[in-house]
């Protein structure tokens, strides 16, 4: 893991010293009176190959692919100019779709794909109308970064809704390395550009005035940001507790089914005494004729069996059960419906 780690490093070194050297190759040789479209071309082609390197250098964790790919993206967006960025983001974003023919995780696919072409058109974005078409200073440049993998890891639960629990599962292995390694990376460029051109004085820019204007804007920026993250957390916390109301009821059904089966009908109505779902759930059974015959101790609810009737098996309904309104599946084992129920607090 260890190794892994350096190579991740690695990844995450390699736009900060192309970065450096585009910019003393830009400024102090002849190459840089080159053509300023056929320059933005040759940048983007430069960054994009970082950003594939990115991808190829990444750990793979949990189905993820933890990767610097973006930094190269921003770096290149936000150091050079709004059509290196988007350039590299296409390339970068493109490469990492098809790469999950030799390997690169496909669970995140869409997410890492997507994000990576939106880092470009972000970095441009902000080049141009933020910054003035300009380099941020190092500590926009960290905010930048950090945010960018924000909004990458969230995508992850966007493209994922539907298996939640494994899109918790990714990113919690992969937001803080990549937050930190993208976010570190990005700020270093605009460091090291910073230093090589004299813009800095320890780590004080000479010289640079951030406006009104600019301020107020990055501000709506987050506030907007915010609300957006916080409407994708709470949508994904309903998904993930829906998803595991989902995988209780069916686990708890499960387990009487495989009873019901190994006891060949005998003594039925013992099984669900002690059977719980989750915390304050419970099993109860019916008979073919539709009588209970298993519930849990202190069960004294008439249920109504036909209710059921009009209900798809195997699928999640809500139901008022036992005095409290529930969430409820049901199954039929040799004759016996098997319904678990969770009481919807």
């Amino acid at each position: 893991m260890n190794d892994a780690y350096i190579k991740l490093g690695i990844a995450a070194l390699l736009p900060v010293a192309v970065a450096v050297i585009l910019f003393v190759i830009d400024k102090y040789t002849p190459l840089g009176r080159m053509n300023r479209i056929v320059k933005q071309v040759i940048f983007g082609i430069i960054f994009g190959g970082l950003a594939v390197i990115g991808t190829e250098y990444g750990i793979p964790l949990n189905g993820a692919q933890c990767n610097c790919r973006d930094a190269a993206v921003l770096v290149g967006g936000l150091m050079f100019g709004a059509p290196t960025g988007i350039s590299a983001g296409v390339i970068g974003g493109v490469e990492r779709w098809i790469a999950v023919a030799w390997g690169v995780g496909s669970f995140t696919r869409i997410a890492c794909s997507a994000s990576t072409i939106i880092a470009g058109i972000y970095s441009a974005l902000l080049r141009k109308f933020m910054f003035e078409d300009k380099r941020p200073g190092w500590l926009l440049s960290l905010a930048v970064g950090v945010v960018m993998e924000v909004f990458h890891l969230t995508m992850v639960f966007i493209t994922n809704m539907a298996t939640p629990i494994e899109a918790m599962a990714a990113v919690k292995a992969c937001a803080v390395p990549m937050i930190i390694a993208n976010g570190v990376s990005v700020m270093l460029a605009s460091m090291m550009v910073s230093v090589v051109s004299g813009e800095y004085v320890g780590i004080k820019r000479k010289n640079v005035r951030i406006s009104q204007t600019v301020q107020r804007r990055l501000l709506v920026t987050v506030i907007l940001a915010f609300l957006a993250t916080s409407y994708f957390v709470f949508s994904l916390q309903d998904k993930l507790a829906v998803s595991q109301a989902d995988s209780l009821l069916e686990l708890a059904i499960d387990e009487c089914s495989n009873d019901i089966i190994d006891s060949s009908g005998e003594n039925v109505g013992g099984i669900t005494k002690n059977s719980h779902v989750g915390k304050t759930g419970y099993v109860l059974i019916f008979d073919e004729n539709s009588n209970l015959i298993s519930a849990p101790k202190d069960y004294s609810d008439d249920f109504d069996v036909k209710v059921l009737l009009s209900k798809d098996e195997n699928e999640t309904f809500a139901l008022k059960v036992g005095g409290s309104q529930s969430y409820c599946r049901f199954r039929t084992t040799d004759g016996y419906r098997i319904v678990s129920v969770l009481p919807e607090s």
